[in-house]
């Protein structure tokens, strides 16, 4: 069973010219759990990074950043290697390898939401599976209105009523009625208004536009 030791908050001061041997030798020992310095003592200066450390930090985040897309676990290493080889091999891992699997992970990323997008879409458009038109007929008219949506009552005497020219089509799924009515443009407003009436909702023809311009992108 694992137990917490006591520690203690130790600060290590000392001349520059001997700095970078106490690093390392610190690091070495495995005693001393650094932590990142905040500047918050007024008698300490932030320091520069030791040689190369910058660079391998950065490194560092590169490696992180590839494991992630990798979905490799933390583990010890079954084989250990020369710091000389580990550092000759750094390179051509992050700048081909690496830049190879970002490259990757970030199209799937793309693709995952290109994915998504279509099947929302797929979604939104099923009612209309239950009317008898293609998805170009809803839209693109200069001298017709359409509106297409669910209804909570038979709207086709009311729609008459108001403009005797029109075209009503309509369907149930999943205990919706889902109409779409065309009429000539100028008596758009009245048929708005008799269509509040009977509870109408919804307006999916930008959906069927998207729809219809990804088939044609896609053919």
């Amino acid at each position: 069973m694992l137990r917490p030791v006591k520690m203690s908050r130790v600060v290590v001061a000392g001349s520059k010219n001997v700095i970078a041997p106490v690093v390392e030798k610190l690091h070495e020992l495995r005693l001393l759990h650094i932590v990142n310095y905040n500047g918050s003592q007024p008698s300490f200066e932030m320091g520069k990074p030791i040689g190369k450390a910058k660079e391998y930090s950065e490194d560092l985040i590169k490696l992180r950043s590839v494991t992630r897309y990798l979905d490799i676990k933390n583990k010890a290493p079954e084989k250990t290697y020369a710091e000389s080889q580990i550092l000759s091999e750094m390179d051509n891992l992050l700048n081909n390898v690496g830049a190879d699997i970002t490259a990757t992970f970030e199209r799937i990323t793309a693709i995952d939401a290109e994915v998504k997008t279509k099947q929302d879409q797929a979604k939104a458009l099923t009612p209309l599976a239950v009317l008898p038109l293609p998805l170009d007929a809803y839209y693109g008219y200069d001298s017709l209105a359409t509106f297409v949506g669910t209804a909570a009552s038979a709207v086709d005497a009311d729609v008459a009523r108001v403009s005797p020219v029109n075209e009503i089509y309509s369907g149930s799924a999943k205990n919706a009625t889902f109409v779409a009515v065309f009429v000539p443009i100028e008596k758009a407003g009245d048929v708005s208004a008799v269509l509040s009436e009977h509870g109408f909702f919804g307006d999916i023809r930008s959906q069927a536009r998207g729809q219809r311009g990804l088939r044609d992108c896609n053919s």
